[in-house]
């Protein structure tokens, strides 16, 4: 056992209850042997034996708990575990165990209960608080896991992985300078990481800091050319600074790496749009939705390019499914909507913006859309419901009291009409078409 030769240890311990087979020590020692050479189905058995002697030692029990969390028998070394629990409470390295592998089970609130309880036994059970800041992240609860993560570093300041989940805790509730400063000591840490540096790339990415994001990333990619994450992200920045052949370039390169990645075809697909090579991103587009039928926004990306296009009823059927996979997606009806506008079916349109409004009744965007098909009808009195509906959501919204005073002006109801007109030119007193409405509605008015 002394130079590591566990198998060779655990055939002398055989042979030695082999010849005093009453011998608890023998039994004992040949069980630990057996676990150590990681003969586990044995080790499992001969641990169950010396507890059939003698059902009190805790160190039996947590034996076999390691024994059987090695076989992923994770139920029944949480059973294990927590007799060793009982035996010695006060330990805290059971409780701990009992944590992990109730985690494992997905029993989150016992777990959490576990390393809780292992805690309050020995503070400094570094161990202890990783399980707790786990179990945190599995239950979102963001800041408990920062806490944890925090203790942890405290207790091994050198940590770079507990710096880099510090930051993921405090990326999850938006406290991105904070991730920000925790990813850039994990990559001092350990600067060879390509993940704490994709960590760091993402959270400056997230500010809107992309010519930095783009170090990183770059970086990242140089230690791990084959992360295609890193590839996304990088091709994603370059797009928001307007390099759209980089980020196509980027974009195909993560492509190269994973072909089917409905989100990469899609990322692509916006590149070669923004560069005004329409067909070959209707052709990305149409791949996104290949490998992912139920990826809304590539449907409603698919069904924008083709309306720009004045393909009317195509670009219709890819925004209706974009609503099939998602219906919760209010721009998708938006989309839809508009297209049906310009086909003339105004009735259509209508039915469309009022589902967009049953799902999302403050949506001011689609009260005002609704307007448009409203109008088109001559349905003057629902067109003033829509609008105030957009102005009582959206008091600032001056487009909605223009449109709502040339309502108002076609009911001949001309001074509510020169009012909303006036608060339009309030809101937008630079606007020359609120100010030659005003000047009209005042002479139609006198006259």
């Amino acid at each position: 056992v002394g130079q590591g030769r566990h198998g060779d240890a655990a055939e002398s311990f055989a042979e030695a209850l082999r010849i005093e087979p009453a011998s608890d020590r023998a039994l004992v020692h040949l069980a630990a042997a057996l676990r150590r050479a990681r003969r586990w189905g044995e080790a499992a058995a001969r641990y169950r034996e010396a507890i059939r002697r003698h059902p009190q030692p805790a160190r039996l029990y947590g034996g076999l708990a390691l024994t059987l969390w090695r076989l992923k028998r994770h139920g029944e070394a949480a059973q294990a575990f927590g007799e060793a629990v009982k035996r010695e409470p006060d330990r805290a390295p059971w409780r701990r165990r009992l944590g992990l592998a109730l985690e494992r089970q997905g029993r989150l609130p016992e777990a959490r209960a576990a390393f809780q309880q292992a805690l309050d036994l020995d503070p400094s059970d570094l161990p202890s608080w990783v399980g707790l800041a786990s179990v945190a992240r599995r239950q979102a609860d963001w800041e408990t896991e920062a806490q944890a993560c925090a203790r942890a570093i405290t207790l091994r300041p050198g940590a770079a992985h507990l710096y880099a989940d510090l930051g993921a805790a405090f990326e999850a509730q938006g406290l991105e300078p904070n991730a920000e400063a925790a990813f850039r000591e994990a990559v001092r840490l350990d600067p060879g990481n390509a993940d704490h540096h994709l960590d760091l790339g993402i959270a400056l990415g997230r500010q809107g800091r992309h010519a930095d994001a783009e170090v990183e990333l770059r970086e990242a990619i140089r230690l791990n050319p084959g992360d295609v994450i890193a590839w996304a992200n990088l091709a994603l920045g370059l797009g928001r600074q307007g390099r759209h052949p980089e980020s196509e370039s980027a974009y195909r390169e993560a492509l190269h790496r994973k072909p089917d990645g409905a989100s990469l075809h899609r990322g692509l697909g916006m590149s070669l749009y923004f560069q005004g090579r329409y067909e070959m991103a209707e052709r990305a587009f149409r791949d996104a939705v290949l490998h992912n039928p139920a990826y809304a926004r590539a449907w409603a990306d698919l069904g924008e390019l083709l309306s720009e296009q004045g393909r009317l009823p195509e670009s219709a059927v890819a925004f209706r499914e974009a609503i099939r996979v998602k219906e919760q997606r209010i721009a998708s009806y938006r989309g839809l909507g508009r297209v049906l506008l310009a086909q003339g079916l105004h009735v259509e349109a209508e039915a469309v913006y009022r589902e967009a409004l049953r799902l999302r009744p403050d949506d001011a965007q689609s009260h005002f859309n609704l307007w448009t098909a409203l109008e088109k009808q001559g349905k003057h009195e629902a067109c003033e419901r829509a609008y105030r509906e957009t102005i009582r959501i959206k008091p600032d919204h001056a487009e909605a009291y223009a449109r709502l005073s040339d309502v108002l002006a076609r009911l001949g109801r001309l001074e509510e009409a020169e009012a909303a007109c006036r608060e339009a030119r309030r809101l937008q007193p630079d606007d020359p078409r609120h100010r030659h409405a005003l000047d009209a509605l005042v002479r139609r008015r006198t006259s």
